[in-house]
Parts: structure tokens; C-alpha cells; sequence
């Protein structure tokens, strides 16, 4: 796709698709013709507001031209039928200049299906779009466009040059043009045909309309030496020229390959005015002169016989002729001698079973003016076998023997005969020692072969697993005491090597329980304290066994738990002495420490701090069975004047709580004045000494005064000379 500016915001857009014409099928969009039924369209986007369409037409009925055929002929016959048509749809849109992008774009399904580069070709779309960047249109300038339509077919393996210069016609500007290899874009899916629900027109249609906005994916390529970058593989890559277009290189594979090309065009300070994307196809064939017949030989005699020399009983006969896609017949000659099975069109499996010289021939083609003729010799020489066997103990470390027992029928002369294992090498000799040092721990293989002086006989393989049961262990266990609820963890290897899989294991912890056949290292979860013995067998994978005592006594005990309490509730205060209360079980010896230093190993203390600050007291307790436990508790200490009032008291009891009065840290308070009310606003008690409190009297003298909610209000300024007031509900209680 690209446009032409026939004045500002007026541009003239050409869309230039190409079509396979023997398949009459799919027609292009908008092509005056019944059968098509798809009317194409054109769709565009403005980049700041990807969300909405800005504009979107049908398209005209295109121009259409068939291109000559570039398929070469090969012993005067067209083998290879190549029909392009070519569509050019041309329309004028007016498009107000801005300070962003538009981005016109058309959407169609599908690719050629034979495409040999890229992944589900028959169901993958295409996007053709283009950018009017602000910069062209504040130029007014047209876009490039590439004015060459390059070769569609290539020949195998021979240089290949595509032309895709871009130009911009009637443009005076001086500015620089780039090439590169880049992605063809993705477009539109299967959608409304056939098997596939939906309609032609959604998303993932056919014909989407509205054509999607971008960004767009670009097509999966098949790996390997196939990339975006690599589109048309080749040892080395093909590659493109970034100054002039120009693709060359050799192709090494025959196929359809799909291919993009970018041309971008900045000005002298580097930025783009545009980029035009041709996504096109590359047909390679193999071109020849003419068509040889042959098969697959060891050699070619003075007469002109492909020989093929037999070491075995059957063999393949393979079909070499070239081109294969020329091939249209072909008529085989075969040694009536020969059991024959068919493969496919490539050759046949051939068993001779006595030795000897046979005959025969292959003629493809045949009554045509391409027929060619390959006459072939078979030289079947006499079979050699040979049966191996092993003996080797399969349960503990040592030395295996092999022994090799040959079958020669026809009494052939042998040459050479040799054992190979790993990187050794012993000929001449029946038997083989492989020592255990020289033996691989798992898979081993041995391999036998013998040489006649014709033939080289690969005859014996054997494999054996070697997975001996060591001499010694290594043992391993977390510690010899365990503390409920932790798990135990136990191990066990071999001192020598390693006991990794396919060994197995049956764990016997001693507590009634086991493991069936798992991993060699385990943890275990005792619940219940004791002593325990716990026991492994480790087997191989030929079935031996050994029984291993881990450890002879695990002590299992329960857990320490710490906890304390203290004395007095908070505030605390500096230098007033507090009690911790030890409240652990399960413990004989502790351990109090104060932010990480310690300052006691009785089971209860008592400690003043010496200054303000937050002190994190922590207890540990421990048992015999070094079983340890934990405790913290963060205390605030603190010099400032505290003052509490209580919610409610009981003059009549016995208890602490007879008088209402305050509580804390009463020595730096001054100006203390406490007054309580009655519900109907009269004062029944009033002091200004904090440690005195009321009685449940007015005045705390005559009768106690009815039970009920009172009010008391305090005011007193702390130690820095700032005025607290407080107010409580005091309730009386009888």
C-alpha cells in the first residue's frame, strides 16, 4: 500500500494485492464477478484514538492484469504451472493535516496454504497498512512505493536477485532511504466459512469490517534457519541490501517462501516521513536440463551399473533420480531371486538370501521424451552374526565378563573383530572383561562388530545395568535428640557413590511407622517422646537388598513452652521494681534477658529499670531434652506523670477497690484538684491529695450515698507543667 498527495490533505491510495489464478475460487475483494460475494474495505485510525474508527469506505472493483509465467521448461515439458494475477484498487481520501498519525489499513484471508516458511499458512491473514506520519503531511509529500513487480520463482541452489528499490516520483527533497528484511503482518482469520462460526465481516473474518486497528502481529514463523529476519533461510542466509533493496543469495530448499521487505525514508535529521511494507511470495523449484534416472549406490562400475554391495539378508533399494517432481512413472526391473516388499514410490526392501552377483534395472518416464534409464548390479556377500551374553554379580561392586558366540553360515573370512565400550577398543578375543572401575554406574553398552574383507558387520549390542549395593554407608540424622512437634531428618548414601535413583528405600522409624520405597533422604514427625530405633533397606533395580541401622536410638522429647506474667499492669515507671512471674511448662532451666542481654537464670525475678525507653523482656525455657522455647513481652518504661481513674468501686467490700481514688505515677503530679458530682450537678467530694479517695459519703462522712453513676472530674499539671484534666463515670456499687 502506498499514496500519493495531490494537495494538502488530499491523497490518492493505491492498494496492490497479487492472487494465485488457478485456484478460482478466491477472487479479489470487489471483483466484478458473482462468485466472489466479499466487497473489500479500507479503514482508518487517527494513533491518538486507536480506539474509534476515523473513517472507513468500500472499495472499487480493482484492475486486474495476469503476469507471464517465470516457471522454466523443463525436457520440453511446463512441469511447474505458475498463474499471478495482479489487482491494483485506487482511492482518493480527504484527511485534515494533524499533529498525529493516520494509519489506513485493509485486512483479507488467507495465504497460500503450500507456504513452506511459516506456521498454519492456510488459516494465517494478511494486513497491508500505511502510516502518514505528521511530518508528510506537514511536507506534503508522498509516500514511497516499490515501481518493480521482482521474479516470483527462483532455482534451487542458484544465485537469486530480487529487486524491491523504492522511490518517491516528482520529489525534490533530499533524504535518505533504508531496507530491511521485517515481518508480513497478520489479518483477519476463518471466520464465517466453512466449519467456523461467526461471519466474514467480525474480527476474525474473512473480510473483518472495520479493518482492525494496529498494532498487528506479525506471522509465525517455523524456526529454525526461518525468521523474520531470515525469511528465506540459505547457507548463508539470504540476505537484503539496506541501501538499495536488493535481495541475493542461494536458496537450499525447494518451497513457497513468504517474505516482507521495509523501505523507510527520513529526512537529513533522521526522522521518518515513511515506511511501506511489501509482503510477497517466493516460488523455488529445482531447474534442471533434464531428468536422470539413478539409485542409491556404493559405487558406479566401468559399465555404467550403480553397485550396491550386501552385507545383509535385505536392504533398501532407493529410487535416486532427479528432479523427483518430474518423475511421473517409473518401471523396475528386479533379480528374480529377491523377496520384494513395496515401501513406497521410492524404492523397495529387498532380501536376498543366498550370495552372489544379481541384476536389474529403472526406467522413469517411460514412452516419454524425458525417460532416462539407471542400470544397477547387487553384490550379495555371505552373512556373519554373532550372539552376546553377560554374567556379572548384579547386587555387589566387581568385575563383568562378556562372551561373544559368532554365526557364520557361509564361512566367511573375518578379519577383524573387536569389542567397544566407552572409549576403549579390544580386538581379536571372544571374551571381554570390563573391570569395575572402567563400568558406568546406571546404563552400560557394549557394542561387538566383525569385518570381512567386503563388509563391515556392526552385528552385536548388549546392554546392562550395573547398580551394585555399596560396602560402606554414610549416615546422616539431624541431631541424636528430637523436640515434639519437629520432624526428623534422616539420610543415607553410599561412601563410595552416590545411591541416587533408581535405588529405592523402605524407612522404618521405630515409632510404628515406615515409608515404602521413596527418596533416601526423609523427615519424619514424631508425635509421642521416647527413644526409637530407626532402620533403612535400600534396594537395586535387580531386587538386592541391604538393612541399615541409621540411628540406634533417636530421644524424642516434648517441647518446652515459656511463658510469664507481670507484675504490677502497666504504667511502669523507671526504678520502680516489677515482678516477672515464670508461667512455663515442661521446664527446668530458664534464661531472662532484657534487649538481648541477660540478667537472670532464676525461674522468677524481680527488676527495676534504671532509665525510660522500650525494654523487650525475654524468656527462655528449656528442658533436659535441650527442648527450647520462647517468650517476649515489650514493657514501655517511662518518668512521666501517669494518672488513672477507676469506673467504679464497693464501699462495703473487702477488696482494694473500697475507696475511689486515683492510680500511677503520682509524685511528680502538682496543682492536683479531684471533685465528683452527684447526677443532679451537687458536689459530694472534693480533695487536692492524689492518694486520698472517696468513701461512697458526702464529704466521706455521714451515710453512703445512694448507689449510681457520679461523675469526677480531674485537673492537674505533671512534672513538665502542663494542665491535664480528666473526667470519668464512677459508679457506686453496694
Amino acid at each position: 500500500m502506498y499514496y500519493n498527495t495531490i494537495e494538502r490533505g488530499v491523497y490518492e491510495f493505491h492498494l496492490v494485492l497479487y492472487r494465485d489464478c488457478n485456484d478460482e475460487g478466491n477472487l479479489f475483494d470487489s471483483q466484478i464477478n458473482p462468485a466472489s460475494g466479499i466487497v473489500g474495505t479500507i479503514t482508518i485510525y487517527r494513533e491518538d484514538m486507536l480506539d474509534s474508527v476515523f473513517f472507513s469506505t468500500f472499495l472499487d472493483a480493482p484492475d486486474i492484469d495476469t503476469l507471464d509465467s517465470l516457471a522454466p521448461d523443463v525436457c520440453q515439458y511446463s512441469y511447474f504451472d505458475l498463474c499471478i494475477q495482479r489487482a491494483e484498487y485506487i482511492y482518493t481520501l480527504d484527511l485534515p493535516v494533524s499533529e498525529h498519525s493516520y494509519i489506513v489499513s485493509y485486512q483479507r484471508c488467507c495465504r497460500n496454504g503450500t507456504i513452506s516458511n511459516i506456521e498454519s499458512p492456510i488459516s494465517t491473514g494478511s494486513t497491508y497498512t500505511i502510516e502518514i506520519t505528521p511530518l508528510a503531511q506537514e511536507l506534503e509529500r508522498s509516500s514511497l512505493r516499490f515501481p518493480e513487480t521482482p521474479t516470483s520463482v527462483a532455482c534451487l541452489e542458484s544465485s537469486v536477485e530480487l529487486q524491491h528499490t523504492a522511490i518517491t516520483p516528482n520529489q525534490t527533497m533530499e533524504t535518505e532511504i533504508r531496507y530491511e528484511f521485517c515481518s508480513p503482518l497478520v489479518g483477519g482469520g476463518l471466520g464465517g466459512s466453512g466449519s467456523n462460526p461467526g461471519t466474514i465481516r467480525d474480527p476474525d473474518g474473512i473480510a473483518p469490517d472495520p479493518d482492525l486497528p494496529p498494532p498487528y502481529d506479525e506471522v509465525l514463523f517455523v524456526g529454525g534457519e526461518f525468521s523474520a529476519g531470515t525469511p528465506l533461510g540459505g547457507s548463508p542466509p539470504v540476505q537484503i541490501n539496506s541501501e538499495t533493496g536488493t535481495v541475493s543469495g542461494n536458496i537450499m530448499q525447494v518451497g513457497q517462501y513468504l517474505y516482507g521487505v521495509c523501505a523507510s525514508e527520513y529526512d537529513l535529521n533522521g526522522n521518518l516521513i515513511s515506511r511501506v511494507l511489501r509482503d510477497f511470495e517466493l516460488n523455488t523449484i529445482q531447474c534442471v536440463d533434464s531428468i536422470k534416472a539413478a539409485i542409491r549406490a556404493d559405487s558406479i562400475d566401468s559399465e555404467g551399473n550403480y553397485v550396491i554391495n550386501i552385507c545383509d539378508t535385505c536392504f533398501f533399494l532407493f529410487d535416486a533420480s532427479s528432479p523427483k517432481e518430474y518423475v511421473e512413472t517409473k518401471t523396475w526391473t528386479l533379480p528374480r531371486e529377491a523377496d520384494t516388499f513395496s515401501v513406497d514410490r521410492n524404492g523397495f526392501i529387498l532380501c536376498l538370501r543366498e550370495p552372489g552377483e544379481y541384476f536389474g534395472s529403472l526406467v522413469i518416464n517411460e514412452g516419454q521424451s524425458c525417460q532416462d534409464t539407471a542400470h544397477f548390479r547387487l553384490i550379495r556377500h555371505p552373512y556373519v552374526g554373532v550372539n552376546l551374553s553377560v554374567d556379572y554379580d548384579t547386587c555387589r561392586s566387581g568385575d563383568v565378563s562378556l562372551e561373544a558366540r559368532e554365526l557364520n553360515p557361509f564361512g566367511a573370512e573375518i578379519n577383524r573383530r573387536r569389542w567397544i565400550f566407552s572409549n576403549s577398543v579390544v580386538s581379536n578375543t571372544d571374551t571381554l572383561v570390563i573391570t569395575e572401575d572402567e563400568l558406568n554406574r546406571g546404563e552400560n553398552i557394549v557394542y561387538y562388530d566383525m569385518k570381512t574383507e567386503e563388509c563391515e558387520f556392526n552385528r552385536g549390542q548388549i546392554d546392562f545395568e550395573y547398580y551394585p549395593l555399596p560396602d560402606n554407608y554414610m549416615i546422616h540424622n539431624t541431631a541424636s535428640r528430637v523436640c515434639l512437634p519437629s520432624e526428623a531428618e534422616f539420610r543415607i548414601d553410599g561412601r563410595d557413590f552416590s545411591l541416587a535413583s533408581p535405588y529405592r528405600f523402605y524407612w522404618d522409624f521405630g515409632d510404628g511407622t515406615a515409608r515404602n520405597f521413596g527418596a533416601q533422604y526423609v523427615n519424619h514427625l514424631y508425635e509421642e517422646n521416647g527413644q526409637y530405633t530407626v532402620r533403612v533397606i535400600i534396594e537395586n533395580p535387580m531386587g538386592c537388598r541391604d538393612t541399615v541401622i541409621v540411628a540406634d536410638s533417636i530421644s524424642v522429647w516434648e517441647q518446652a513452652v515459656a511463658d510469664f506474667s507481670v507484675f504490677p499492669d502497666p504504667p511502669y515507671y523507671v526504678e520502680d521494681l516489677i515482678s516477672f512471674t515464670n508461667q512455663s511448662t515442661n521446664s527446668k532451666h530458664w534464661e531472662w534477658s532484657k534487649n538481648g542481654v541477660v540478667f537472670s537464670s532464676a525461674k522468677d525475678v524481680e527488676h527495676a529499670f534504671a532509665s525510660e525507653g522500650n525494654y523487650q523482656v525475654q524468656l527462655i525455657s528449656s528442658n533436659e531434652g535441650n527442648c527450647a522455647d520462647t517468650a517476649i513481652q515489650v514493657l514501655e518504661v517511662t518518668r512521666e506523670s501517669k494518672f488513672h481513674l477507676p469506673n467504679a468501686f464497693r464501699p462495703n467490700s473487702s477488696s482494694n477497690n473500697r475507696l475511689y481514688r486515683g492510680q500511677g505515677h503520682l509524685s511528680s503530679i502538682q496543682d492536683f484538684e479531684m471533685k465528683i458530682f452527684d447526677r443532679w450537678g451537687e458536689l459530694v467530694f472534693s480533695t487536692q491529695d492524689p492518694t486520698k479517695g472517696w468513701n461512697g459519703r458526702k464529704s466521706n462522712t455521714g451515710p453512703l450515698l445512694p448507689a449510681g453513676v457520679y461523675i469526677c472530674r480531674v485537673i492537674y499539671n505533671d512534672q513538665s507543667g502542663k494542665e491535664v484534666q480528666l473526667q470519668e463515670f464512677a459508679t457506686l456499687i453496694r
